[in-house]
């Protein structure tokens, strides 16, 4: 016989042999003891997690020659006959190929039959891509099946499955697989196939596979292959996957938080050098950077210590608000990757663009009369940037936090959209922005008014502005939402002190920084 991958020999045969899955193992094994065996089960869950292998489980604990039983023998000829997937009494059926309606009425005609066993089991895999007409016709026999049927629907997707089925099934949700029981499991495992496995190559090995044990042991399979039988560390690893190491994310972070750009495109070109993948590296990046952000906020409970080590320090470098935006712009450029005609020039424009940004100050800290946060100091930049239309253009070539708001939408809604930025007045007033048009402009803001436009208007002013910051659009006369000023107040402000000097300096520095207008 041939080589058997590792995912297969490894398979679980027993229910105690489920990781990661113990609920659903103990209710299962509960209820098969006390006879109480539905007609219908749906699993749902990610793939690589146990659904299919749990489904066989259930088969076996059914058809073994001591069952019904809780645990099966996995030695009579039917235990046997389950494993090597040769059963007459297990049908295997794949819901993505054989979705139509004459499908199903297929399997309708057999399983009038009675099985040589005690039941005869229909594992429907990916049940979620059958046809409405298939699942209705599959309905008809979940309603009235005979009584030596029982179903075992599986799904990545339960959303996609209709009510009326699911109402028909007995639901169980497989969790992921924390990372520790999958690295736990890939030292077990390594040490029956005399595999070297370095601890840190497992840890590495269990983050990839994202909570699939079997795409680990897969991974585990491809990697004992690159390193020709010899110790797995975690250098082959990165290797034989294309990963990124740790080590080499906090070196272009680093130049990112400390402002320098040539050293982050440096970075950026050994790995690509050393044959990683970009859309590889932008995903590292994400992780890390996600990681990190769960570390400033003290949300460690899911993260390997290692990692919560190695980011710890390193996260006191920068603000929430500054990996917020730093998780979106990478984000932005993780999906817009595949689509790009120069994917390394937009790489390395997007890692300048991170290294100038300077970090978030919210309007609550200018009020308060930070010297250092009113400065607004700015990175240079290279090209113009469109922004909000002013008497006067600026001669310094900076990006004033008006200039960024407007280049941050129109990277977001386009450049047709983001032109009708050029027609508004912006007005910072108690933490919110207001675009003001002119009364005959009223169908531009409209425009914005856009459920759409007004969610990108508010995610890019939180990116300036701070998180939360509120769009309004008003028109200079007659819109309701615009600011007016009734008798009473006008009096009460009458009879208000004036301000002080040093008041009117601070208030007149905020407006400077803004380029802002004051109203009321």
């Amino acid at each position: 016989m041939g080589y058997k991958v590792l995912a297969l020999k490894y398979r679980p045969q027993r229910f105690e042999e489920l990781v990661g899955q113990e609920h659903i193992a103990r209710t299962l094994q509960n209820a098969i003891g006390m006879g109480r065996i539905a007609h219908a089960y749906l699993f749902t869950g990610p793939r690589g997690v146990g659904k299919t292998t749990t489904a066989r489980l259930i088969a076996k604990a059914l058809n073994c020659r001591n069952g019904p039983t809780p645990t099966p023998c996995n030695e009579c000829n039917f235990c046997r006959d389950i494993t090597s997937g040769n059963s007459p009494d297990v049908l295997e059926i794949d819901g993505a190929s054989n979705r139509g309606i004459d499908e199903v009425r297929s399997l309708q005609e057999k399983i009038q039959y009675l099985p040589q066993s005690n039941y005869r089991v229909i594992i429907i895999d990916e049940v979620h891509m059958l046809t409405k007409e298939a699942f209705n016709a599959l309905l008809k026999v979940l309603e009235e099946p005979p009584k030596h049927i029982v179903f075992v629907l599986a799904t990545t997707e339960p959303h996609k499955v209709l009510p009326t089925i699911l109402s028909r099934c007995q639901r169980f949700d497989f969790r992921r697989i924390p990372v520790q029981l999958i690295k736990e499991h890939l030292l077990s495992v390594a040490r029956r196939e005399n595999i070297e496995l370095d601890e840190s190559a497992a840890l590495e090995l269990a983050i990839r596979a994202d909570g699939g044990l079997r795409d680990a042991l897969s991974l585990l399979d491809q990697v004992f292959a690159f390193a020709v039988g010899g110790r797995i560390e975690p250098a082959i690893v990165y290797n034989a996957l294309g990963l990124v190491p740790l080590s080499e994310f906090i070196q272009i972070a680093s130049s990112i938080l400390n402002k320098n750009p040539l050293q982050a495109i440096q970075h950026l070109n050994a790995l690509v050098d050393s044959g990683r993948d970009l859309t590889s590296i932008a995903e590292s990046l994400v992780t890390n950077f996600h990681n990190m952000l769960l570390v400033k906020l003290g949300a460690t409970s899911e993260l390997p210590h290692e990692i919560v080590e190695n980011l710890s320090s390193f996260a006191q470098l920068a603000t929430k608000e500054d990996l917020l935006r730093i998780l979106f712009i990478l984000s932005r450029l993780q999906s817009e990757l595949k689509y790009s005609l120069k994917p390394k020039y937009q790489f390395e424009q997007t890692l300048i663009r991170l290294a100038l940004l300077d970090s978030v100050i919210s309007i609550r800290e200018l009020l308060a009369g930070e010297d250092k946060s009113i400065a607004c100091e700015e990175k240079p930049v290279t090209s113009e940037t469109p922004g909000l239309s002013t008497e006067k253009k600026r001669e310094e070539v900076v990006q004033s936090p008006k200039e960024r708001f407007c280049a941050l939408f129109e990277q977001s809604r386009g450049q047709g959209i983001g032109a009708i930025l050029e027609h508004a007045s912006l007005i910072i007033d108690e933490g919110r922005i207001i675009l003001e048009f002119p009364e005959e402009q009223e169908t531009m803001a409209t425009i914005l008014r856009r459920q759409e436009n007004i969610k990108a208007l508010e995610r890019s002013a939180s990116l300036v502005w701070g998180e939360n910051t509120k769009v309004e659009i008003i028109l200079k006369k007659g819109v309701p939402g615009a600011k007016q000023v009734s008798a009473e107040k006008m009096e009460t402000k009458a009879n208000e002190p004036e301000p002080s000097k040093a008041e009117m300096d601070k208030v007149k520095r905020i407006l400077e920084s803004f380029d802002a207008t004051l109203i009321g």
